[in-house]
């Protein structure tokens, strides 16, 4: 016997209540790493080896991902949301 499908108000509730966390790749979040570190472009591009330009779009895309107005606060949540605590950053 099938059962009947959960009251839809219900079943939104508890999908809306689900934290999902965004996926930044390895670059983003060790950009944000190093913003968070008081460091500023010019210093992230030259630590990880690549363009100012670049780096700038590492950040862009990160704050879209995570739907944030500044890259600071992207760096910001990132950080307490647990996505830039990696020993992979460095």
């Amino acid at each position: 016997m099938i059962k009947q499908a959960v009251c839809p108000q219900i079943a939104m509730k508890e999908f809306s209540s689900f934290r999902i966390r965004p996926y930044l790749t390895l670059r983003q979040r060790q950009c944000l790493r190093l913003l968070i570190e008081g460091k500023t472009t010019m210093q992230i591009a030259l630590e990880l080896g690549l363009s100012v330009r670049t780096v700038h779009e590492h950040l862009r895309r990160a704050r879209l991902q995570l739907d944030c107005f500044s890259t600071l606060q992207a760096a910001v949540k990132a950080d307490r949301i647990g996505l830039l605590h990696d020993p992979k950053l460095g």
